[in-house]
């Protein structure tokens, strides 16, 4: 197939793939490389002035070409950025969405800001990542081109977990704010022809709350196996682990669970094993928790090597909602992991097959010292995770395969029209 019999693709994204230092980054960048394997792929999104030649330079070879906005908010003069600011917390405030929500859909990608850009460029399919812009798809649909949701996760779920306040007024609000975030959200996965998941349990959700006639597939939050390569080799003293991003809530709080609640009943029965919490811009709560035995990474260029070296990687995460892929590196390097339930929920993670499935952090502590007690057993965990991570999680096995799905579509789409 040449580029020329390449149906036309559209990205709207507000999220730039590069650098692909977080999940959404990687998400997008994963996408519009599968993208490319079918499809000719525009990209149209926004950057501050003075980055596109840049930024151009690393797309290339993933898309054929890209569209910049100008970015509104950035070029105003403060006084200008003030009226914003103004405009979004009342947005949010009658709407129950973020001030993100404000800012990316009503002043950056409005439905006459895009109507301009594209011009008179046609396309066959076009993919929304996330659903801020909602507002611009009557314009596609109108022109009976469909248009498909990269959900990226359940948003509310992710906002659901952030939500507790301090007092029981703070909590009223703030669910009260949930509810209404959680009904609009909801109501925009019914305006698109199809909405991708990102794992089972979003996808089974998501097919309870939308008409039949949207198309609700899986897309899993796969990784290039080759940058991943397999590398697990024990180091002395033994190295337990944390890995994330080390400055958001969650992976904060999982963390301390790691140090203040697993390692000190580790140490009683092996004190010379280290706990390494691995991530970039780790908060102070995990700043002041290193110690001889207790070490912090901050961030760290090339992260596979010391993963590698991890006897065991542990994951104590609550909640439900999204898609934990550093997991998926972390065997992808053959690591085995104890992880609770919660963590890999709708991942499809078989317990006991490279990673060991958990309810409370006392399993865990009881699984972590199982095998630590057993070198043997670890060895065939870690064969075993890697296999996991290619057969199920490799790039090919998700996104690609995604594309294919969406191109045989397409194709599909043109033999029947009449």
């Amino acid at each position: 197939m040449t580029e020329m019999d390449k149906p036309k693709i559209l990205f709207i994204s507000h999220v730039f793939p590069f650098p692909r230092s977080s999940g959404q980054r990687q998400r997008v960048y994963y996408m519009l490389r599968a993208a490319a394997a079918y499809f000719h792929v525009t990209l149209l999104t926004y950057s501050p002035s003075g980055k596109e030649k840049k930024l151009e330079y690393e797309l290339d070879g993933i898309c054929e070409e890209v569209i910049w906005l100008k970015n509104r908010f950035d070029e105003h003069k403060k006084i200008s950025k003030a009226y914003y600011k103004l405009r979004a917390s009342l947005y949010s405030f009658l709407t129950g969405l973020k001030t993100s929500n404000y800012y990316i859909g009503k002043l950056e990608f409005t439905e006459k800001r895009i109507i301009v850009a594209l011009g008179d460029r046609t396309f066959d399919i076009v993919i929304y990542e996330y659903f801020h812009a909602w507002e611009s798809v009557s314009y596609f649909k109108k022109r009976n081109i469909p248009v498909i949701l990269d959900t990226h996760n359940i948003l509310w779920q992710s906002v659901s977990s952030q939500s507790k306040g301090n007092n029981v007024l703070q909590n009223l609000l703030k669910g009260y704010k949930l509810n209404k975030y959680k009904k609009v959200e909801e109501a925009i996965w019914a305006m698109f022809d199809e909405v991708i998941a990102i794992n089972v349990s979003e996808q089974k959700y998501i097919q309870s709350k939308v008409p039949a006639t949207v198309k609700v597939p899986l897309v899993c939050m796969g990784i290039d196996v080759s940058a991943w390569p397999y590398s697990w080799q024990s180091a002395r003293p033994v190295r337990l682990a944390y890995y994330g991003g080390l400055g958001s809530p969650n992976n904060v709080k999982s963390a301390l669970v790691c140090a203040c609640e697993i390692m000190p009943e580790i140490w009683k029965k092996f004190p010379g094993v280290e706990l390494w919490l691995i991530g970039s811009s780790p908060a102070e709560a995990i700043k002041k928790l290193e110690s001889d035995k207790i070490h912090v990474t901050g961030f760290i260029e090339d992260v596979a090597p010391v993963i590698g070296s991890v006897s065991i990687m542990l994951c104590p995460w609550e909640g439900t909602f999204g898609f934990r892929s550093r997991i998926v590196e972390v065997m992808a390097l053959g690591v085995p992991v104890v992880a609770s339930r919660n963590a890999v929920d709708g991942m499809d993670m078989e317990d006991g097959k490279g990673i060991f499935l958990t309810d409370n952090t006392e399993q865990m502590i009881e699984q972590s010292t199982r095998l630590l007690q057993d070198k043997p057993l670890l060895e065939i965990q870690s064969k075993i995770a890697r296999d996991k991570a290619i057969s199920q999680y490799s790039f090919e096995a998700t996104y690609l395969k995604g594309f294919e799905r969406i191109y045989d579509s397409i194709e599909h789409r043109k033999v029947v029209k009449p």
